[in-house]
């Protein structure tokens, strides 16, 4: 077994699904599952039991996992120490990002990052801000870009930027905002309390709003709203290409509707030279990366 072994293993058991794995490994489920049953050929074991429900490990298989842990955290603890060695910087940084987040500012935000420090490989996991966190919380990633407040993390907090939150609604069209479909989407708890509060402060009410429409996912949102198919409160990041009228909120005290991102790690993690590079980097460059 070699490394890239020992990271299946470890994936497997963060997933339980070939499928995902196969995914975020860049390879097919068959390739994939080739490369299980080689393991599981070399080892003389069964490791694993795979059915609708995903994949189970065997008692076998759960030792594999324990040694698994143990092999990858020397060798990357024997990475970053040549590379603290030589002066280079390099290793892989795991980086939890949410969905909008990779959507909008991912790519040029990698890019950059690479001019400055070329050996550093990104292992990206995207999902919902609140999935993103559980998985820090977890020491599945090494940090998180996250959207929105998560008040009881004790952790380090880099602000990376924030955003107006705004109405939007098809400008080629008169629009009653009490009759006319209010469409919403999934949202954090904080982003959610604000809206309702604009809405108090306003005369309105989720619960006598024509509310037929939730959909999952921003874009699909703005996509709505555009086609003159109702109205939406929704973070500007999504705006830059919609045509529409946009209100940026405020509520009755003056203080405008906001939406924070944030850059979320540990200080112990900050011993990987990779993510203290990449801290450093934000901290200097977020004022270009997302104007």
């Amino acid at each position: 077994m070699d490394d890239r072994d020992y990271e299946i293993i470890m994936l497997l058991a963060e997933t339980k699904n070939i499928t995902h794995a196969a995914h975020r490994l860049y390879m097919s489920q068959s390739t994939l599952s080739k490369r299980i049953k080689l393991m599981e050929k070399e080892l003389g074991q069964t490791i694993m039991l795979r059915s609708r429900q995903g994949v189970h490990f065997t008692p076998a298989g759960e030792i594999l996992i324990t040694h698994a842990k143990s092999i990858t955290q020397h060798i990357r603890t024997l990475k970053q120490e040549l590379a603290l060695d030589n002066g280079t910087v390099h290793g892989t940084l795991r980086l939890g990002v949410s969905i909008n987040f990779a959507h909008f500012f991912l790519a040029r935000t990698l890019q950059a990052l690479k001019v400055h420090y070329p050996h550093i490989t990104p292992h990206i996991n995207t999902n919902q801000s609140r999935f993103i966190y559980h998985a820090l919380w977890h020491h599945q990633i090494d940090a998180a870009i996250v959207r929105g407040e998560f008040a009881d993390w004790s952790g380090q907090r880099l602000h990376l930027f924030s955003e107006k939150i705004c109405l939007i609604y098809n400008e080629k069209k008169d629009i009653d905002f009490r009759s006319a479909p209010y469409i919403s989407r999934q949202t954090d708890l904080h982003m959610e309390n604000s809206v309702l509060q604009w809405l108090r402060e306003n005369n309105l009410s989720i619960n006598t709003l024509n509310t037929g429409i939730t959909v999952d996912g921003i874009q699909t949102v703005v996509s709505m709203v555009e086609a003159g198919l109702g109205w939406a409160i929704v973070p500007e990041i999504c705006l830059s290409h919609f045509k529409g009228s946009v209100i940026p909120l405020s509520f009755t005290n003056g203080q405008p509707l906001i939406r924070n991102t944030y850059l979320l790690y540990t200080m112990d993690m900050l011993a990987l030279p990779q993510l203290h590079a990449f801290v450093q980097f934000l901290t200097h460059h977020k004022g270009d990366l997302y104007v």
